[in-house]
């Protein structure tokens, strides 16, 4: 808020004359890389895809290339969403002049619970040709959990991140296809027990249509009838 203040003075300042909607227009057209007045060479800018439209860098990171994140989870349920996403990562991806990295999490903690993540679609449809495919492990190494998830499918040329193992395993203390309730998430169904000992995962599609993945030690689940 005083930022927002602070820059009313700042434009009424500048422009004496100006009217509300003149300050209103200008603000909503300015861009982190307006600010630096291209004086700034040696700096990182950070963004988000629509605000990088109609720039270019010579070097572009996009982050948190994952199902549920990219493309986000609100637009997966249509074709319409999907294709929009698509166009969106098309812009992001596009703003690289030299080199381009596209970089995802194979485990991500939000809103206090544990979720192993499927590599985004938009990796797998990227011409291989025309790409290189790192892993780095040390995140999975301090949690003692597989070396295996649909990230290392893509760096092995194998599979498709839609596509999970479907098994059952003794370990767990629920089973496959049974209804169970999270606190925040509410009630949905058990469609795949991977893992052994702490390490068991869960993935439930829940009744909004989301569906996630939990590490079943640290997720307060209640069965239901």
């Amino acid at each position: 808020i005083d930022a927002f203040v602070n820059s009313i003075f700042e434009y009424e300042h500048l422009h004496p004359q100006a009217t509300l909607d003149e300050f209103l227009q200008d603000i909503s057209l300015l861009t982190p890389a307006d600010e630096t007045n291209g004086t700034v060479q040696d700096a990182v800018t950070l963004m988000t895809v629509h605000n990088a439209k109609g720039l270019e860098f010579p070097v572009v990171f996009l982050t948190g290339m994952e199902e549920g994140l990219f493309p986000h989870i609100n637009s997966s349920d249509t074709e319409e969403g999907i294709e929009e996403e698509r166009r969106l990562c098309y812009v992001g991806m596009t703003r690289a002049k030299d080199r381009l990295f596209l970089t995802g999490a194979e485990i991500r903690r939000s809103w206090g619970t544990i979720n192993y993540k499927e590599a985004s679609r938009f990796i797998s449809e990227l011409p291989s040709q025309l790409c290189e495919f790192k892993n780095y492990n040390s995140l999975y190494d301090s949690w003692d959990t597989p070396k295996s998830s649909s990230f290392d499918k893509f760096i092995s040329g194998s599979g498709n991140s839609s596509k999970s193992i479907q098994k059952e395993i003794s370990d767990s203390r629920f089973r496959v296809h049974q209804r169970v309730k999270h606190p925040s998430f509410g009630i949905g169904v058990i469609t795949t027990i991977q893992g052994k000992g702490d390490n068991v995962k869960l993935t439930i599609q829940f009744l909004n249509g989301f569906t996630k993945t939990f590490l079943e030690r640290y997720t307060p689940l209640e069965p239901v009838s």
